[in-house]
């Protein structure tokens, strides 16, 4: 049998070739492994964000049933690990499932109870459907674990809104900008916010206004009767002394004519 060539040789011998192919097939398995290899299970459940990425790609190329078989498929096989039942809940729809992903985040929050993300989503899919209670609670307990989470802030901001609570909401919305100058939705909420307290301010401003307007009425009518009314003693006055005087010259012939008596301005008009 002759000897096999080294590699890398200009020749045309069949084992250089056969070695050649097998080289390039290797770099070739080499090269796919990372991409075939990536999966949920590839991951750290503990790396949140990590596992946040992977499902927004999932999402972007329309596999949300794959993922959601996925993660269930991750979760059972980590039955007592409160991440695995975070990342399952969120990669469900909650549009679709949303009974399976509220017990998939308490089940995480039950788990491990300073899971903050547990209590945010948990918080979240509440305020989403409208469970204004069972909101609060889980977006305050959240709160207490990331105080500095700016979306937190904004939920609970949008949160007391819905719930007519003006300051705690403005409270909420200015620290939220405060933490994320670039949140959109937490600008627009506090100028919303800021916006009709102007209006309530202006709006109180006119109710005062009116009020005094009419208190001023008031007191210059009741000023207006009053002089009237002494104007009336005063006749009223002169109107007696006018009889007296007629009585006192009854004796002297002739008659005088006593004067009308004044209207009593509190009596209302013949005419």
């Amino acid at each position: 049998m002759g000897k096999i060539p080294p590699f890398g040789r200009n020749d045309s011998a069949p084992h250089a070739r056969a070695g050649v192919r097998a080289l390039w097939v290797v770099l070739a398995l080499g090269c796919s492994l990372p991409v075939a290899a990536v999966t949920a299970r590839d991951n750290p459940l503990s790396d949140v964000e990590a596992h946040r990425r992977y499902q927004d790609e999932k999402l972007a190329a329309g596999q949300q049933s794959v993922l959601a078989l996925e993660y269930s498929d991750l979760m059972e096989k980590n039955p007592d690990n409160a991440y695995a039942y975070l990342h399952y809940g969120r990669a469900l729809d909650p549009s679709v499932d949303y009974a399976k992903a509220v017990e998939a985040f308490q089940r995480a929050a039950d788990l491990n109870p300073g899971l903050f993300w547990a209590r945010y989503s948990l918080g979240s899919l509440f305020l989403a459907a409208q469970q204004m209670a069972p909101a609060e609670r889980e977006l305050l307990e959240a709160e207490r674990l990331a105080p500095t989470h700016p979306e937190t802030q904004y939920n609970l901001a949008y949160l007391y809104m819905l719930l007519g609570k003006r300051e705690e909401s403005l409270r909420h919305a200015r620290r939220a900008v405060q933490l994320a100058p670039d949140l959109a939705q937490a600008r627009e909420l506090l100028e919303r916010l800021e916006g009709k307290r102007t209006g309530l301010r202006d709006s109180q401003r006119g109710w005062t206004l009116l009020v005094a307007a009419i208190l001023l009425a008031v007191v210059i009518n009741y000023a207006l009767l009053r002089r009237r009314y002494r104007k009336y003693l005063s006749d009223n006055d002169a109107f007696e002394y006018a009889q007296r005087s007629v009585r006192r010259e009854r004796h002297r012939p002739g008659t005088r004519r006593v004067p009308d008596r004044p209207a009593d301005p509190r009596e209302p008009s013949r005419r």
